[in-house]
């Protein structure tokens, strides 16, 4: 008598659960000061020569808001503007984790969101569901490409290409303990979730 196969309706189903990426905590953040920013493009061409990215590939978008008005002296008015870098934020839940069918990113042991290019198949599933839109692909090597936080400077005890190269000290490396403790200060991370990032800032 053969031996009756368990039916599909009843069979478990292994579902993965987000909390399988969110540990290690990340350890680190860079921290934008907008204020600071002037639009300069020295952390997106430092990032591209740090890591050898080819020409349509950038880790780094620096996004111009604005002009808005501001009010001068004597009622008189200007126009002003806005400078954003963003970069991958290396996410509690990462999406493009979850989302990567051959479980091609990682966190390393400092929290910081991965991928390996060794893995990736190339197949833009995380591109797709990244909700920042930081995820590039590079059709030299066929797969994806995104921040690493310079992952390789920081276990030699060195700061981040970009953090190293903005010239006026908008872009800075910080524990993650000590994010938000200026107030005054507006950065990306204030943004609490995708929704309210895009509607803080417009892509052109």
């Amino acid at each position: 008598m053969q031996e009756k196969k368990p039916s599909s309706e009843n069979s478990p189903v292994t579902v993965k659960g987000y909390a399988e990426y969110t540990l290690p905590r990340l350890r680190y953040m860079l921290e934008i000061d907008i204020d600071l920013c002037d639009g300069c493009d020295s952390c997106r061409v430092a990032c591209k020569q740090e890591n050898d990215l080819p020409v349509g590939v950038n880790r780094i978008q620096v996004i111009r808001i604005g002009p808005r008005k501001v009010k001068g002296k004597e009622d008189t008015y200007g126009l002003a503007m806005d400078f954003i870098p963003v970069m991958c934020l290396h996410c509690e839940t990462p999406l493009c984790a979850f989302t990567c069918p051959e479980g091609a990113i990682k966190r390393s042991d400092n929290g910081i969101v991965l991928i390996d290019q060794e893995i990736c198949m190339g197949c833009k599933a995380c591109i797709r569901s990244c909700p920042f839109g930081v995820i590039s692909f590079n059709y030299e090597k066929g797969v994806a490409d995104k921040c690493s936080m310079c992952a390789h400077l920081l276990r030699e005890g060195k700061e981040p290409a970009c953090v190293r190269a903005c010239p006026t000290g908008a872009l800075k490396l910080v524990k993650i303990d000590m994010v938000g403790e200026n107030k005054r200060r507006r950065t990306l991370l204030t943004v609490s979730s995708p929704l309210e990032f895009k509607r803080s800032v417009r892509f052109i």
